[in-house]
């Protein structure tokens, strides 16, 4: 998995790392989702928010890295 993470990362123009970087808020947003689910906790949806605000920023970066 490390060897896969370093070679999409090699790619140099930043999408790599953006890419990764969705990758992991993904797998975070799947974990605070599941304990929104099994908790109710406030902090656990909090934390749902903030994944689709950096996400939605991500994004965005993406989209202009692409554009350049």
């Amino acid at each position: 998995k490390q060897l896969e993470r370093l070679a999409v990362a090699a790619k140099g123009d930043g999408m790599g790392e953006v890419d990764l970087v969705l990758t992991d808020l993904g797998e975070i947003y799947k974990c605070a989702h599941d304990i929104a689910m099994r908790t109710s906790h406030p902090l656990a949806h909090e934390i749902l928010n903030l994944c689709n605000q950096l996400a939605s920023q991500y994004e965005a970066l993406r989209a202009s890295i692409k554009n350049k």
